[in-house]
């Protein structure tokens, strides 16, 4: 069966059976008893669900309300604890997957909206200084207050660039992207584009 679809749709077979096993997994979770409590996000939601991006996403993210697993430590409708647990994730490769999916985010109909809903961007900013700590090169913690309010940064320079450059064109020999995928240059020039509207919305 999948040596039919790959010749229908030319994807590679191995992308294609992970397809398959993403599309049980997430039915078997959002089937579950606690699909309630769950927020299904990232490169897989963009793709599944908004059709937004098109590439292969390889995992998926997810958000569970830690509040219904400390239930009885912090009340129903307790604050959120102290957790600082992702501070050190792992990165891997294929980071410049999300470069590729704001891009498509940037020319997709949703765009134009999101970017005129301020309420959002101050819990996001929030959320993400409290549970995804990170610090610049020169070991300063990143203020994410910033990013919304005029100072966001999306584009890479020097040394950084040209890994994410390196990184992209390992997508696309490894099939990751479906279709006619953009250049680098393009992909740049998109991000710059969403960089510049996201920081002008702010004085709006």
């Amino acid at each position: 069966m999948l040596e039919i679809v790959r010749e229908k749709t030319d994807r590679p077979t191995h992308l294609l059976e992970k397809d398959v096993w993403v599309i049980w997994t997430l039915g078997a979770i959002f089937n579950s008893p606690v699909a309630a409590d769950l927020t299904f996000k990232g490169g897989t939601s963009l793709s599944k669900a908004y059709e937004v991006i098109v590439r292969f996403s390889e995992d998926i993210d997810l958000t569970y309300d830690i509040r219904r697993l400390i239930r009885d430590l912090i009340g129903e409708d307790g604050p959120l604890p102290a957790n600082r647990s992702q501070a050190s994730k792992i990165r891997g490769e294929r980071y410049a997957r999300h470069w590729h999916d704001l891009a498509a985010l940037g020319r997709s109909q949703y765009f134009a909206s999101v970017i005129a809903d301020r309420n959002v961007t101050a819990p996001v900013a929030r959320h993400k200084s409290f549970f995804f700590i990170e610090k610049d090169r020169a070991g300063v913690t990143i203020d994410y207050e910033r990013a919304v309010t005029g100072d966001l940064k999306i584009v890479p320079e020097g040394d950084a660039l040209a890994a994410l450059a390196e990184d992209y064109g390992k997508m696309i020999t490894d099939d990751v992207m479906f279709g006619k995928a953009l250049t680098f240059e393009q992909l740049i020039r998109v991000c710059r584009e969403v960089e510049t509207q996201a920081n002008d919305a702010t004085a709006i």
